[in-house]
């Protein structure tokens, strides 16, 4: 007899960190929908949120890949007790949006993709019968999933952090009830990565390379330093880099460089790398941004969990410098246990970053495992490093092994 179909809602509403690992598995799941109608999913869903700048690229992407989504407004945590009452009416206001949004669509299964911004949608689901899920990307668990995980089915983690105890989580993880809690309900997987990064990975040959070096305007026989902050940029990392740039030479090294600024203000940067006489591909984001990974050497970036995993997937030398406003200090902690299992990976924390520490960080890490400034040569060898079937393979299969998982209780 065969089984119902069943509608799932993916909430991804939080950064980019949370939104494109979001998208990735609703692509996935969509596609195996539309090739074959006897897949469990009849439809997927995403919500994203409605109030912030970032909201405007997610909905133009959803609409484009033909993803059904829905908007919500999630307040932030209060500070005082009178932003408590005002946080207490907005949340009510959108878990009672999320109660009719369950029950209109019939929606079956609730995937949240962490973030206290999907908190609303989550306490629906539980209420609502439905079968919730967590995805918690980073290793230090926020209040919202900490609280969550009593009620959900599974939780599907990036890092084993219900081992890691000493890590911003206190008493509340020393329980012997909550650490089995975790162990039976845990499920270690990659971070789904971006739609375009695999398929670009895929079908990536040799004789293509050079193409990419004429899109972005490089050369083939220097190395690249990949800088980028991550989906909201980084201004002191910017600041840093650009003084740094005394302390390499413009003949070995050019730059690929995602500022996370206004276009008018990409202008300051470019006037600088042509008067320091570096090649360089300047611009405030790049969707193809697999290609900025296949040409660099060493990566200059943030330690959110997606970057962190596209570094792993892609095998890149990279020094990893935390967001310090980050809540739980979760990018210290993402850094500094990635560092650790990861050769050729090094972390500055951004009270320590300066112009010598970077360069420090950047000379080890060049000059690493013998490693010779001569001139860059791409090889088969090189390239068969630089995407490796291992790594496509481990990667591609994250949205199937969740589906699996969430399938089994149906």
């Amino acid at each position: 007899m065969q089984k119902k179909q069943k509608n799932i809602l993916i909430s991804c509403a939080g950064s980019g960190g949370h939104f494109y690992p979001g998208l990735s598995l609703a692509e996935s799941w969509q596609k195996e929908q539309q090739e074959n109608s006897q897949n469990q999913f009849k439809k997927v869903f995403v919500v994203i949120e409605g109030n912030k700048k970032r909201s405007q690229s997610q909905k133009k992407i959803l609409q484009q890949k033909g993803i059904s989504y829905f908007c919500f407004n999630s307040p932030s945590l209060p500070k005082t007790k009178i932003g408590f009452l005002i946080f207490f009416l907005k949340f009510l206001k959108e878990f009672l949006k999320a109660i009719f949004l369950l029950l209109k669509y019939r929606i079956d299964c609730v995937l949240v993709m962490g973030s206290f911004a999907n908190a609303a949608i989550a306490v629906a689901g539980l209420l609502c019968f439905k079968k919730v899920y967590l995805h918690e990307s980073n290793l230090v668990l926020g209040k919202a999933n900490r609280f969550l995980i009593s009620y959900v089915q599974k939780i599907f983690g990036v890092f084993p952090f219900w081992q890691h105890e000493k890590i911003q989580h206190g008493k509340w993880l020393k329980k012997e009830r909550v650490k089995k809690r975790f162990t039976e309900k845990f499920i270690q997987v990659e971070l789904p990565l971006r739609k375009e990064i695999l398929d670009f990975t895929a079908k990536m040959k040799n004789e293509k390379i050079d193409l990419i070096y004429q899109e972005l305007n490089l050369k083939k026989n220097k190395k690249t330093i990949f800088l980028f902050g991550g989906s909201q940029g980084a201004e002191k990392i910017n600041q840093i880099f650009i003084s740094f740039l005394k302390k390499i030479s413009s003949q070995e090294f050019q730059i690929i460089h995602l500022t996370g600024a206004e276009k008018t203000e990409n202008q300051k940067y470019i006037k600088i790398y042509q008067k320091n006489r570096f090649d360089f591909f300047v611009a405030s984001h790049f969707e193809e941004i697999g290609k900025c990974y296949f040409l660099a050497d060493i990566v200059i970036c943030r330690s959110g969990a997606s970057t962190i995993s596209e570094i792993d997937f892609f095998n890149k030398k990279a020094i990893l410098i935390p967001y310090p406003y980050a809540i739980y200090q979760h990018q210290y902690h993402n850094a500094f246990y990635f560092c650790k299992r990861k050769k050729n990976t090094a972390v500055i924390e951004q009270k320590k970053l300066t112009v010598e520490s970077l360069r420090e960080k950047f000379e080890q890490l060049h000059q690493k495992n013998g490693e010779k400034k001569n001139n860059k040569k791409v090889s088969t060898k090189n390239l068969k490093s630089q995407s490796n079937s291992e790594n496509l393979t481990k990667y591609s299969n994250v949205a199937d092994k969740i589906f699996k998982e969430i399938v089994k209780k149906f």
